[in-house]
């Protein structure tokens, strides 16, 4: 129950953070980002009751692996590179005032922006 309530709210979390950029940095294209979020955590959710629902089954065996496919490679890629790359990174060599042009180069506009918006970066 504990695993189903952290999906959940890191889904809603990440979706209304996308949500949030779509509109204070006029990039609609986050929400996209945000529409998918919630349907991997509905898919990895599904899973996750067929495996306790019957478990030791060829379903749950599917289940098994959709979770380890969806829930942990590509939520853990999606994650290392959203919230460690996009946000923990660009806050650390922002802060130890790393020169513009760097910055600018790892992480160019209008994909990106340099931190100016705490709900946004904390929420990242």
């Amino acid at each position: 129950m504990n695993t189903a309530i952290c999906i959940s709210f890191a889904g809603l979390v990440s979706s209304g953070h996308h949500i949030y950029g779509a509109i204070i940095y006029e990039t609609p294209w986050r929400i996209g980002v945000s529409l998918w979020i919630p349907g991997i955590a509905c898919l990895i959710l599904s899973m996750l009751y067929l495996l306790w629902k019957y478990p030791g089954t060829l379903v749950a065996d599917l289940a098994a692996w959709i979770v380890l496919v969806g829930g942990v490679i590509f939520q853990s890629g999606f994650t290392m590179f959203e919230c460690v790359y996009s946000h923990v990174l660009k806050i650390i060599l922002f802060v130890v005032d790393t020169p513009q042009n760097i910055l600018e180069l790892l992480y160019p506009a209008p994909a990106y922006h340099l931190p100016d918006n705490i709900v946004f970066e904390l929420t990242g």
